[in-house]
């Protein structure tokens, strides 16, 4: 599943694969430019669905059928989007951190961070493997991280002022962090720790 500025022509923001990327069908999605998406992966109940949020805040998911919610505000959009198993994650500007387990109320998450620090957070990616969760953006220097699913959170300092653009672990210990400039951050502990592999 795929998702950007809305087509004329299709009629909508988002777009399905099922062979790989060769050939791409749209969904009919209430939305137009989509700052945020994910697809639901194999083995989750909600099945082959997706959630979105467009740049004005507004924001679809399996449950909301055809209507879109408000989710946000364009003052403070979303850049992240996570079904994590037993809720959703969206993140943002402005350290904007929320959570939901039926998509329709929202709370937003105590940060670990003060009211100061997250102000100046902007989370562009959220990465999950079973219950460990981490999300990153800018600045690079910190990462949010939680070891439970979501039901709290610490602070992981990755010692690079870079944003970062995307993290991806292989397991709960070996990961890895794409920051703005192309490098590459690594950890083997979780993120604990992090070193510049290139």
């Amino acid at each position: 599943i795929a998702g950007g500025d809305y087509s004329p022509i299709r009629r909508t923001a988002v777009f399905d694969s099922r062979d790989n990327g060769t050939s791409w069908q749209p969904i009919t999605c209430p939305l137009g430019h989509i700052t945020a998406g994910t697809a639901a992966t194999a083995g989750q109940s909600i099945g082959r669905t997706f959630g979105a949020v467009d740049r004005l805040g507004n924001a679809i998911f399996p449950s909301g059928a055809s209507n879109a919610v408000s989710l946000t505000t364009p003052q403070q959009p979303v850049h992240a989007l996570a079904m994590t198993g037993n809720q959703w994650i969206a993140a943002g500007s402005e350290g904007l951190l929320l959570s939901s387990n039926d998509t329709k109320s929202w709370r937003q998450v105590p940060s670990p961070l003060s009211a100061e620090a997250s102000r100046l957070c902007t989370w562009n990616c959220i990465e999950q493997v079973g219950n460990q969760i981490w999300i990153a953006g800018h600045p690079g220097s910190a990462m949010l991280h939680s070891d439970n699913g979501g039901r709290s959170w610490v602070v992981q300092h990755t010692r690079s002022q870079t944003p970062v653009r995307k993290v991806q672990f292989f397991d709960s210990a070996r990961g890895w962090a794409i920051n703005a400039l192309g490098g590459i951050l690594a950890t083997r502990d979780g993120g604990a720790t992090w070193y510049h592999q290139r």
